[in-house]
């Protein structure tokens, strides 16, 4: 039997059902950074979410193939944060990346150092929230200060590119269902 046509009436309706995502509602909140989380939540501009590809494993009989999955990779996230002068956003993003690398004496980090916990928080547009993804075993892959300056750009902001590797991305609930415990309380 033929489902019935709904048409458009039932998106974002006067009910309350089918109301969409906005992209501008969002917060990023990356725990015990040297400088405080607060500097780095506040100038994210843009985030991406999650990326997960699973392998393949190939099993081979007669003359037939068949797939299962194999191994997860989690894809890199990127971040662009507003630089802002009187609020130390590249003072923080420095000192975290020099707990990778400290170019003053060439050393590597211990990861237990650099690695961290991050959030990445999806609003309603009535301000709450019951989706967040957590991100663990994070780290600064890339940092890009700034890149070009230019004289001639009079209404920009300058921003700073970061892109985030990490281990693991557990998708969170706030309302108490599966996955309780994580998002806010989560730092750890």
């Amino acid at each position: 039997m033929p489902k019935a046509s709904m048409g458009a009436g039932f998106l974002a309706a006067a009910g309350g059902s089918w109301e969409p995502q906005r992209q501008n509602a969002f917060e990023v909140e990356i725990y015990d950074l040297p400088m405080g989380e607060e500097i780095i939540s506040l100038s994210v501009d843009t985030a991406s979410l999650p990326s997960i590809t699973f392998g393949e494993i190939e099993l081979n009989h007669l003359n037939e193939r068949r797939y299962v999955a194999g191994g997860v990779t989690f894809e890199t996230t990127s971040l662009v944060c507003k630089d802002f002068v009187n609020q130390d956003v590249m003072k923080s993003l420095n000192a975290w990346s020099q707990q990778v690398y400290n170019p003053f004496n060439g050393r590597m980090g211990f990861a237990s150092d650099y690695k961290k916990s991050a959030s990445i928080f999806l609003y309603g547009p009535d301000g709450g929230s019951d989706r967040a993804w957590n991100l663990i075993g994070c780290w600064p892959q890339t940092v890009n200060f700034g890149g070009t300056l230019d004289q001639s750009a009079k209404d920009a902001v300058s921003t700073m590119e970061l892109t985030v590797r990490y281990d693991r991305a557990v998708p969170g609930d706030l309302s108490g269902g599966a996955g309780q415990g994580l998002g806010r309380a989560f730092p750890g």
